[in-house]
């Protein structure tokens, strides 16, 4: 009868595993904050970084006339990488990674890396919220958008205070040490993504 019971057991935990497997899967806005922090926040929105984790994880270049269609004078260079796909008409997400020319006044470069999310993607913006400020360990500001503003390379400062002084003053002391901007933009319900802005030399 012990061993009867123990055997019931087994087949009672085996069972269980699926479900306990599908409560664990990680949701559509935990695995794009997942996609953020490997590509942007952990490389600091440094492009070569950012390209090489994007690569490593089997994103691929998008089509060249999609990238020309992105490069503006205030973004020469542009690099983009989609997610990989098991099917022509399958959703991708997409990598996105800009390098201004250097500002005339203090040298300072606008490197920006965005994740944007699968267009069927349903992203939780108060969830991705929470992601972030619990990555980063500074509060957002919230006018008009979600948005932290920080130096260092962990633990970081909080540069809210700089960035209400004005964007001179944000630029400038860009010219000697980083600044990173991270925003969160709102689209239709269901869809939100983040872009990291880094100013600096």
């Amino acid at each position: 009868m012990r061993r009867l019971a123990c055997f019931a057991g087994i087949v009672a935990a085996a069972l269980a595993a699926p479900a306990l497997a599908q409560e664990a899967a990680p949701s559509p806005t935990q695995r794009y904050f997942s996609d953020m922090e490997r590509f942007c926040l952990a490389t600091g929105g440094d492009r070569d970084l950012a390209l090489s984790a994007a690569e490593a994880a089997g994103w691929t270049a998008a089509p060249e006339a999609m990238v020309a269609a992105l490069v503006n004078p205030d973004a020469p260079e542009i690099a983009v990488r989609l997610s990989p796909t098991t099917g022509p008409d399958q959703p991708q997400a997409q990598l996105m990674l800009s390098v201004s020319p250097p500002m005339p006044e203090t040298g300072v470069v606008v490197r920006v890396c965005v994740v944007v999310a699968e267009p069927d993607a349903e992203i939780d913006a108060g969830n991705l919220v929470e992601l972030a400020t619990a990555r980063l360990g500074v509060d957002p500001g919230n006018a008009p958008q979600p948005v932290w503003i920080y130096s260092g390379t962990g633990p970081y400062v909080s540069e809210l205070d700089l960035a209400m002084s004005g964007s001179n003053a944000m630029f400038e002391t860009a010219a000697e040490r980083p600044i990173y901007m991270l925003t969160l933009t709102r689209g239709a319900p269901g869809q939100a993504n983040l872009a990291l802005l880094r100013a600096g030399r």
